[in-house]
């Protein structure tokens, strides 16, 4: 049976070198833990007092992974450990997106890309007449894997100061306007009896932006609101739901595909249930790079994109709106957020 070591003898007691206690502090200590020395000398001494019992212990001998090492930090500064730290929990934000991303076709990707690694995707714009496609998506996949350029601030978020027009088609001028809350969100609201009324706020081409709106439809037959990229060549004449000129997020699917229901994660959004499941939503888009995501928030289960057979609609030789659609009376949304990436 084996004891406690007298509190005599415990200063001359040494380690037995692999054995399970050696074994035992190595893992603790390793750096990558991130323990105090306080901590780890405590942990020593009181395990070197009962070293004999544990050393009895039938614990396998076997610690690592076939061909895999502890890694070993003692050549690094406490800084470099600190960024690798940075750039694991950069890896685990972007895997918790729960994405397939290797399932998804080339587009997809870029966009997810363009979305979730705003940083990495200027770098690789700054390099775009020097790359070939082939070394520009090596050079992404790297960066997928390895998102380094996510863990500094080259990319910033600043308010958009965007300016809401209503449009001139179907009276939207004299049954819609713009209000705000108690918060000061911008608010888009229908207040007389109408159909169609329609908005925009003109975006920058090469410009990536963050979205989120409120959604309040009162109408009890058909929550019905529409949002996408509209050209010049079709402000003022076209509604945004008519999908063969715009493409454009709905929500309710018994209208149809509307042009944005690629979906990259979840459902189709137009069949997920409108307001029980969600209420507001996120956009995120850049035209210059035919990329528009749509998805609920702040959950993102669902996140949906334009159709590959529908990219040809966005012509990036002509400027370009951000476009809204409300058909019944009291129906209004209110814009939250609204970010521009530089």
């Amino acid at each position: 049976m084996c004891n406690k070591q007298s509190n005599n003898n415990e200063n001359q007691l040494e380690i037995k070198q692999n054995r399970n206690l050696d074994n035992i502090l190595k893992l603790i200590s390793n750096q990558s833990n991130f323990c105090n020395q306080k901590y780890l000398e405590s942990v020593k001494n009181e395990l070197l007092k009962i070293q004999d019992c544990i050393n009895i212990l039938n614990i396998e001998k076997d610690v690592y992974l076939n061909d895999k090492q502890q890694i070993n930090f003692n050549q690094l500064s406490f800084n470099q450990i600190e960024n690798i730290e940075i750039l694991c929990n950069q890896i685990s934000k972007l895997n918790n997106e729960n994405i397939n991303y290797q399932k998804l076709d080339q587009h997809a990707k870029q966009n997810l890309f363009l979305k979730f690694q705003p940083s990495s995707s200027f770098i690789i714009n700054q390099l775009e007449s020097l790359l070939s496609q082939e070394k520009k998506d090596i050079i992404q996949e790297v960066m997928r894997n390895y998102p380094v350029f996510e863990t500094v601030q080259i990319v910033k978020q600043y308010p958009y100061q965007f300016e809401f027009e209503i449009s001139s088609k179907n009276d939207s001028k004299q049954k819609s306007r713009l209000a705000y809350d108690n918060d000061g969100n911008l608010k888009f609201e229908v207040f007389k009896s109408s159909t169609n009324c329609v908005s925009y706020v003109k975006i920058k081409q090469d410009c990536n932006y963050k979205l989120i709106i409120k959604l309040d439809l009162k109408n009890e037959g058909n929550k019905l609101f529409f949002i996408g990229l509209v050209g010049q060549a079709y402000k003022d004449n076209k509604y945004i739901h008519e999908n063969s000129y715009i493409n454009s997020f709905a929500t309710e699917s018994k209208h149809g595909d509307r042009g944005v229901s690629k979906i990259v994660k979840g459902k189709c959004l137009r069949d997920v249930k409108y307001p029980q499941d969600y209420n507001q939503i996120e956009i995120t888009f850049c035209v210059k790079s035919k990329f528009f995501q749509v998805s609920d928030y702040p959950k993102k289960e669902n996140i949906n994109e334009i159709n590959n057979d529908k990219l040809n609609l966005i012509d990036i030789n002509q400027e370009y709106f951000l476009g809204f659609e409300l058909y019944y009376l009291n129906d209004s949304i209110t814009i939250l957020e609204f970010q521009e990436l530089k």
